[in-house]
């Protein structure tokens, strides 16, 4: 049994809007709307923003479903940092004795985060590679003059006096690619990802030599082996020797690429249920 449900959009474009946004800017967001037989006038779109490496409140546009808002936002959350990858219907209660069905329809995150540390000649080319991929990229870099004047839009410039101070800022589950024109500043960022530990991939531009010196440097500071072992250098897949910053850009975005492929092929789809319990719906997966 499939239920279809058709909508006119014409007269109501302000949430389509709002998710193009969205998309464009590479946020997740998820789109709140009714799905009584008396359909609710309007939509809630509710993203979740970080702020100086701490998670807050969710930013909500409310697009009509005045009385719901809180409790559709309440829900909405928790299925947003799941990593909610289609759309449940939930039963959500408010006011005094009454309820709503509403569909919760994802807007999918980027398929990874990545921190850029240098923008050079290959992290630029790497920035024009991934232009066109579903990616958030934070680019880094002491030197503003460093950057181009545009950028893709899911592109954010930042120009710190301190790189090695966004590593803290970063999601857990975030890539680090560090190439700065330094190697005193990449042992320092090398140093902060790997002490901080939460990362899906940390790579560092440079030889096989360049690793060996900083795999010893690192240790003489106290850092762990095992934790050392988890950063690769030299970056990129193999079988590419071409050392033009194109050729290295792509070597490298393939590789990215392999690690989300292999971090989701071992990631189990996120539970409705269990995220479920703590709030007063019960969800069907459409």
């Amino acid at each position: 049994m499939v239920w279809l449900r058709f909508e006119r959009v014409a007269g109501d474009e302000a949430w389509v809007a709002e998710l193009l946004r969205f998309a464009a800017a590479g946020r997740a967001a998820i789109m709140v709307c009714g799905m009584n037989d008396d359909p609710l006038p309007g939509r809630v779109v509710v993203t979740e923003e970080e702020a100086e490496g701490e998670p807050q409140a969710a930013d909500v546009g409310a697009l009509g479903l005045a009385g719901l808002l809180t409790p559709a936002a309440a829900l909405a959350r928790p299925l947003l940092a799941s990593g909610l990858a289609s759309a449940v219907i939930a039963e959500v209660p408010f006011g005094e004795g009454r309820s709503a069905r509403l569909l919760f329809d994802p807007l999918p995150p980027p398929v990874f985060r990545l921190l850029l540390y240098g923008a050079g000649h290959v992290g630029r080319a790497l920035v024009q590679v991934l232009s066109g991929a579903p990616c958030r990229i934070d680019w880094i870099d002491e030197r503003e003059e460093s950057f181009p004047s545009r950028v893709p839009e899911r592109v954010r410039r930042v120009a710190v006096d301190t790189p090695e101070a966004e590593v803290d800022r970063a999601p857990p589950d975030a890539c680090h690619l560090v190439m700065t024109h330094s190697h005193a500043l990449d042992l320092r960022i090398a140093e902060r990802i790997l002490r901080r530990g939460e990362f899906a991939w940390f790579g560092l531009i440079g030889s096989a030599s360049k690793r060996e010196s900083f795999h010893r440097r690192l240790l003489a500071r106290g850092v762990p082996a095992a934790s050392i072992g988890r950063m690769v250098c030299p970056v990129g897949i193999d079988g590419i020797r071409d050392k033009h910053p194109a050729a290295i850009a792509i070597s490298i975005a393939a590789q990215l690429f392999q690690v989300r492929e292999q971090a989701a092929a071992g990631r189990a789809a996120p539970g409705g249920l269990p995220i479920m319990a703590s709030v007063p719906a019960t969800p069907t997966d459409v």
